[in-house]
């Protein structure tokens, strides 16, 4: 068994690489796509998704309670902003692309808490008009 520390960098690496890529996808979205680039990116994000469940998972069935605070609000800050990028990508798939579906998987309740069962039961709300970057400049 792994150590909390090396876990704990491992999701922040994993989590790193998954915002790299969902600023990639959401700058592709706002060009004309290539349904190639955009499936590559998309496998990307799904294996980097894994890997976090994966790693997530072993926090919570090894270290659940040993987790810094601090560090917990990194991560609930990265997935945030996680969650703004793929709601900006797909805004904008739906403004200049036309509705593209998308498969929201929805995980069924859970008694223990994991950062990422409440990622993907949010679905991003078609309503908002906030950009990452719009966020971004009024925390300045």
């Amino acid at each position: 068994m792994q150590s909390l520390q090396f876990y704990s960098d491992q999701m922040h690496e994993l989590l790193t690489r998954l915002l790299d890529v969902a600023i990639q996808l959401r700058d592709m979205s706002k060009q004309v796509i290539s349904e190639e680039d955009l499936a590559k990116l998309q496998q990307q994000q799904k294996g980097l998704l894994a890997e976090l469940q994966e790693v997530d998972h072993q926090i919570q069935e090894n270290y659940k309670h040993q987790l810094d605070p601090t560090r917990q609000k990194e991560i609930d800050s990265q997935l945030h902003t996680f969650q703004q990028l793929n709601q900006e990508f797909i805004q904008n798939l739906r403004a200049n692309h036309g509705l593209i579906q998308f498969e929201l998987r929805s995980l069924e309740d859970q008694e223990d808490f994991s950062y990422f069962s409440h990622l993907y039961k949010m679905s991003p709300s078609p309503n908002s008009s906030k950009t990452v970057e719009a966020e971004e400049s009024e925390k300045s």
